[in-house]
């Protein structure tokens, strides 16, 4: 096969390999429990941003492995496309991670003089500059949408004052990013079937 043919062919396959919603999904179900564990608390339930996300996570890894990889098959791309792929797994374990590091930053810059930005300034950093720059080496535009929904979401609920409201920019990004994401897995299923696995014949004796 011709280098430039196989160059084509890896980037069909990549591209399929990272559209298939389910990151989407997964980053989508994440703003939903933010807000809807803010909501909780705006209610006097207390928060419960870890046990929402914990099975988000466990929904995440299975579904990739039951739903997504079989009809991915095994792909060997080449050390671009590797690159691309660790992007995504980063950004996947950033959203993990960012929960609590920004609890435990806004606890220690709670007690200093207009500390409670701190954490907001930097989670607005980090999720328009995350988001952009996996946009940008993906190629994938509506990551910027994410970043900026995630940004938003996360300012609203610390410099909004009124109870409930400020948990609505959160609680509607998560339905816009999960909507996109099961448009996008719902064009993946119909039109990535599972490959047909060949039956062993059995002969009667």
């Amino acid at each position: 096969m011709r280098p430039d043919t196989l160059h084509a062919v890896e980037q069909k396959v990549f591209r399929i390999s990272i559209n298939h919603g389910w990151w989407d999904i997964y980053l989508g179900l994440l703003l939903l429990a933010i807000g809807a564990s803010a909501l909780l608390d705006d209610f006097g339930k207390g928060e419960y941003d870890l046990w929402l996300m914990l099975p988000i996570l466990i929904l995440f890894f299975v579904g990739r492995r039951y739903l997504i990889e079989p009809r991915l098959g095994k792909v060997r791309y080449g050390p671009q496309r590797r690159a691309s792929l660790r992007i995504i797994a980063g950004l996947t374990g950033l959203a993990v991670l960012l929960g609590l590091a920004l609890w435990l930053i806004s606890a220690a810059a709670m007690r200093i003089p207009a500390g409670s930005l701190l954490p907001v300034v930097l989670f607005a950093v980090l999720a328009l500059g995350g988001f952009g720059l996996a946009a940008y080496l993906l190629r994938l535009p509506r990551l910027y949408l994410y970043g900026f929904l995630y940004a938003l979401a996360f300012v609203a609920l610390e410099l909004t004052g009124i109870k409930v409201i400020r948990t609505l920019p959160a609680l509607a990004g998560g339905l816009v990013i999960l909507t996109v994401g099961l448009v996008y897995l719902a064009r993946f299923l119909r039109q990535t079937p599972l490959p047909d696995i060949p039956q062993e014949e059995t002969h009667g004796r």
